[in-house]
């Protein structure tokens, strides 16, 4: 079966996850590796389905941005 479009960018864009992981867990000792993972996924799913390539922008630009925000909010998150 072939992938969706979307699958497919979430799928040839993940090591943008395990990259800004890894540079958020070296930093911060307060939120689980795994937890950042996961949040880094959803945001990479939700940038996928949100991208609109009308407007010019690469797709690892602006998944990069959101996993890169959503990472930083879900480390602040946690310290409430």
């Amino acid at each position: 079966m072939p992938m969706r479009p979307r699958d497919q960018l979430v799928v040839d864009h993940l090591h943008i996850v395990g990259a800004a992981t890894a540079y958020v867990a070296s930093r911060i000792t307060h939120v689980s590796r795994d937890d950042l993972a996961s949040a880094g996924a959803f945001a990479l799913v939700r940038a996928a389905e949100k991208f609109d390539a009308s407007l010019g922008v690469p797709f690892g630009a602006f998944a990069r941005a959101r996993v890169n925000c959503c990472l930083l909010y879900t480390s602040d998150a946690a310290d409430e």
